[in-house]
């Protein structure tokens, strides 16, 4: 079957996408608190069921917060329903307490995080802070890079959250407002392709559902030494599970549906000496970095992560083993750290090489704060040089008086 036959056109930002793709993967539950730059997801949502795209059996909800929200998907998902939404900010500090109960309770939620930088001070405006509060809790975080991998990004971490063999909840992350609010023309599933893709992702059934009275379970219980640390020990292994099923689902779904991208993605990487690496949406201008330094003879490539945790450590020593050295830019402060914590992870799997490129580790567009081709081309210039940087006690601060 030809794919172009199985797709559509549709022209939205990443929260419509976002909800777009909830509506595909027949969601049967969502409860959410508006929070900008989060707002209009769940006002797409509402509109969805206010046209009748959603069943109408499908509840959507406001809750009174983050934490209200949280609870109440948890216990929908621990009943056995496809569970969307979403959250980001000071909302996620809010619903720390239940998003990381969901991880402990294996409950596959799908969480949309239009990604926004943490007060104080108060702001709206894109950083990766929110994203990285549960970068030790046990679920899946992704990022994406436009609108486009918002809906493919979703579609997917619906099949891979749900498997038997990882079961946890999954946060799909985007550049609030730079990807939130920016409408790009998209391809999606028009009827024939939804048909396949509904085949494929299934029902969700869940185990242990606790509306099955043929076999009665606890929630919330009690967890003593004799059993707590092996309860994290099974959460630490369906999380080992969650690479591969995530690029079996990537596979079928280029080969069946549409091309998506995969978990780690390169640009000009294959005879680069050096290599500038970054999540999410600000691939774009690093890519015209590279170009630009191409130019004038510096052979530099881009590399840009989807998948954020588990952290895919093969795949990096795979990508990046033959670079001279290396600059990791993050939207997200490093506060009495030597790196940012998406640095220190590609540091640390590239520790065991025989010989190790020196990574630099950036700080960069914090708050919506500019991030320019030229403040990349100039640490491109720097990585040339690595003596110069490579035993640097804290991270280099990028486009701040007293940074680079």
């Amino acid at each position: 079957m030809e794919k172009n036959i199985l797709l559509r056109r549709e022209f939205g930002d990443g929260n419509y996408m976002a909800a777009l793709a909830g509506v595909h993967a027949e969601i049967q539950y969502s409860m959410d608190f508006q929070i900008t730059p989060d707002t209009q997801f769940v006002e797409h949502l509402f509109d969805f069921k206010r046209r009748g795209i959603l069943p109408s059996y499908v509840r959507t909800q406001l809750a009174n917060g983050e934490n209200d929200a949280f609870t109440a998907c948890h216990m929908a998902s621990q009943c056995g329903r496809r569970v969307i939404t979403g959250s980001c900010s000071q909302g996620f500090g809010f619903s720390y307490e239940s998003i990381k109960s969901l991880a402990g309770s294996r409950c596959p939620v799908v969480i949309i995080n239009a990604s926004r930088t943490t007060s104080a001070p108060v702001n709206i405006h894109y950083g990766t802070d929110d994203a990285y509060i549960f970068e030790n809790c046990g679920l899946i975080t992704v990022f994406a890079r436009n609108p486009q991998e918002v809906y493919d990004w979703t579609l997917l971490m619906f099949k891979v959250a749900e498997d038997l063999r990882v079961q946890l909840p999954v946060i799909i992350s985007y550049a609030g407002f730079d990807v939130s609010h920016t409408v790009t023309g998209n391809t999606v599933l028009n009827e024939e392709g939804l048909k396949i893709y509904r085949k494929w992702l299934g029902k969700y059934v869940r185990p242990n559902s606790l509306l099955n009275p043929g076999h009665p379970v606890s929630l919330g219980g009690l967890a003593l030494p004799p059993f707590h640390m092996d309860i994290n020990y099974a959460l630490m292994k369906a999380g080992e599970n969650v690479i591969s099923v995530t690029k079996e689902a990537i596979k079928y779904f280029s080969e069946t549906i549409k091309k998506v991208p995969d978990i780690i993605n390169g640009y000009k990487t294959e005879d680069a000496k050096y290599l500038v690496v970054s999540m999410g949406s600000d691939f774009g201008t690093m890519k015209e970095a590279v170009d630009v330094a191409r130019e004038r003879g510096v052979k530099v490539g881009a590399v840009s992560y989807a998948m954020f945790r588990p952290f895919p450590v093969e795949d990096t020593i795979k990508m990046l083993k033959r670079a001279k050295s290396i600059a990791v830019f993050e939207r997200c402060p490093a506060y009495g750290r030597r790196m940012g914590i998406f640095a220190s992870d590609i540091s640390t799997s590239l520790s065991g090489l025989r010989r190790k490129p020196p990574v630099m580790s950036c700080i960069s567009g914090l708050g919506g704060r500019m991030f320019t081709v030229e403040h990349i081309d100039n640490i491109i210039d720097r990585l040339t040089r690595p003596d110069e940087w490579k035993n640097n006690l804290r991270p280099t601060w990028i486009g701040v008086n007293g940074g680079a």
